[in-house]
């Protein structure tokens, strides 16, 4: 594969796009793939989906990697996030790259996270060569999804962690060209009309009319889509439901992962490109590899979270449904379970202990469930149970497999956050699964989770899941019984997946060294810090970087709460110049501050205040 050319992609109204264009060293024409990359094809986000670039470019696929409008080195004032409009960026593209000489006029697109956004707003446009999506831990619905899970009041993930990466993408000055007039042109009109991320979704709390416009339509989407996600992922049920939602041929992968490349997880990474290529082949290129006859789900069974790769230390129990499935094991279905009444029957509990305890500290021991970071599996639940209303079932005279998504009802009004869990003959408690809602039906986000025999099952409702959400505990009073629906059985057969080949030759990380700890002060209140540093040398331009990223989330003793935040990035260009960027975030309930700062070889160029 030859290195990466920049291209420049007309919009049409005369604002163009960068992208980095990754050739096939086989002869002209190829079918494309283009990936839209709210994050910077030039820093570190960029640079990571480089392997996959590479090894797409391998199979014969030219890949277009690529800064959206008011990004990175493309033309224009950023659109607000999660905005509609984004598809004309995702159309133009594909259009542009069809016409091209070198390619055959079939394109694919794709991406992770917010990427996965982007393209399925281009298939949801319809360009008429895009022929097929790959949707990486996708989000569907801004709001719920993200910003305010379940319709809570959302605090670390959007607010903190998202508003400091964001608005330090920002601020950053062009990396492989710097000294490009037309570069510094753009990064000063940047500035100029900056309106960061975090402040958007500081000024829409939960409700707001225009999250509900911000939404993807999947429904109309005919394109064929894989949505691969991770069953510890904040976007697990996003991932599900775009697969139940499509009207063309789909395929799904959910996977033991939380928030990363599938290639890259920290627990049974696996080979995504070769998982990939296999659906390009079958609708870029029209190859009849099966792909979309053999069995469309494919899922890793959990089996408990107390061994280091977050399953049981033994495989040696079954499923109940029909005597082979074990823990730990990739399984392919035919179909996604659903809720069957009479399988099994509904389970009534009645509460441990019914009165509900005001506590705003419930919350951290779920691990980062439902927060963007890379690794972190759920702790013993325990020290959270103790602070919540919990109901625990009966020893299982069987083994269990819950493969779906559970259902509590709740004879309780107001939001409730419900989590599942598995208790051993210990007393630990690990978790199953969790939801948010009003009730008195909540859902939870889908797994795939084997109980041994022996092990019982809880619920736990609380009013709070910090920092993930802002404390809310629940009022005094009593919890009635509640019912748990379980998805009924269902035949499936041990798949295997192609393992992640060794991450060698990348060159990109120096040393990367993430942050997760809690803070337990009894009655003093609760701090979880989060957040991660790194040491990064880019592939092209002699840039390296240095990040250091930390949030404090912290619940004092009288139960107020607020969340803490800095980022500070060192870029060192192939000129010899240091760029400095500062990024701060203070957040309470109620309000929130950004503040950002520029420094050029010691001498501040830009500093700015937002409020929220």
């Amino acid at each position: 594969m030859r290195a990466p050319v920049v291209v420049r992609i007309p919009t049409g109204d005369g604002a163009t796009l960068a992208a980095d264009l990754f050739r096939p060293r086989t002869p002209p024409p190829w079918p494309a793939l283009v990936n839209l990359l709210p994050y910077r094809r030039d820093s570190v986000a960029g640079a990571a989906l480089w392997p996959l670039l590479r090894a797409f470019a391998a199979a014969g696929y030219a890949c277009l990697l690529v800064d959206p409008r008011g990004m990175g080195s493309s033309d224009g004032p950023a659109r607000p996030p999660f905005d509609p409009a984004e598809a004309d960026d995702g159309v133009a593209t594909v259009t542009w790259v069809a016409r091209q000489p070198w390619c055959t006029g079939a394109v694919g697109a794709w991406g992770f996270s917010y990427g996965a956004l982007y393209a399925l707003r281009t298939a949801r446009a319809a360009p008429r060569a895009l022929r097929a999506v790959v949707a990486l831990m996708p989000l569907l619905d801004p709001e719920l999804d993200f910003v305010h899970p379940g319709g809570a009041a959302g605090c670390l993930n959007a607010h903190a962690m998202w508003s400091l990466g964001t608005l330090t993408n920002a601020l950053l000055p062009p990396l492989d060209r710097h000294h490009d007039a037309a570069e510094q042109r753009r990064w000063r009109e940047r500035l100029a009309n900056l309106r960061p991320y975090g402040v958007d979704v500081l000024a829409h709390p939960p409700g707001h009319p225009v999250w509900r416009s911000r939404v993807v339509d999947i429904a109309a989407i005919d394109t064929p889509v894989y949505s691969v996600g991770g069953s510890r992922d904040m976007f697990a049920d996003a991932a599900v439901r775009l697969y139940e939602g499509v009207s063309g041929p789909r395929k799904l992968l959910l996977g033991p992962w939380s928030h990363s490349l599938p290639s890259d997880a920290p627990v049974h990474p696996v080979d995504l490109a070769a998982l990939t290529i296999r659906w390009w082949d079958r609708w870029l290129r029209g190859e009849p590899n099966g792909v979309d006859t053999e069995p469309p789900v494919t899922v890793y069974v959990h089996g408990g979270g107390h061994s280091p790769t977050g399953d049981h230390a033994s495989n040696g129990a079954r499923a109940a449904t029909d005597g082979h499935i074990r823990f730990g094991e990739w399984i392919d279905l035919d179909a996604l379970p659903g809720l069957v009444p009479g399988w099994p029957a509904p389970v009534r509990l009645d509460p441990d202990r019914p009165v509900v305890i005001s506590d705003p500290t419930v919350g951290p021991r779920g691990g980062l469930w439902g927060i963007p970071h890379g690794s972190g599996e759920p702790l013993d639940q325990h020290g959270d149970d103790q602070r919540s209303v919990i109901f625990t079932g009966p020893p299982l005279a069987e083994p269990l497999l819950v493969l779906g998504r559970p259902e509590v009802t709740v004879t309780r009004p107001g939001r409730v956050v419900v989590k599942l869990a598995e208790v051993d003959p210990s007393g630990r408690s690990w978790l199953i699964s969790g939801g948010i809602g009003t009730g008195p039906t909540v859902r939870l986000d889908p797994t795939a989770y084997q109980v041994p025999a022996g092990h019982r099952l809880r619920i736990a409702i609380s009013g709070g899941s910090f920092p993930r959400l802002w404390p809310a505990p629940l009022p005094a009073g009593e919890v009635g019984p509640v019912t748990l629906r379980l998805p009924a059985a269902v035949s499936g057969k041990p798949a295997t997946l192609p393992e992640a080949p060794p991450r060698i030759g990348t060159g990109l990380w120096r040393w990367h060294e993430p942050l997760w700890e809690i803070q337990k002060r009894p009655g003093r209140g609760l701090t979880v810090r989060l957040g991660e540093a790194y040491a990064a040398d880019l592939p092209r331009g002699g840039v390296s970087l240095e990040s250091h990223l930390v949030t404090t989330s912290t619940v004092h003793g009288g139960g107020s709460a607020d969340v803490q935040g800095e980022a500070r990035t060192t870029a060192t260009l192939g000129t010899g110049e240091t760029v400095v960027v500062e990024v701060q975030v203070g957040l309470t309930p109620d309000s929130g501050r950004l503040q950002g700062r520029i420094s050029i070889d010691n001498f501040v160029t830009f500093d700015q205040s937002w409020l929220g």
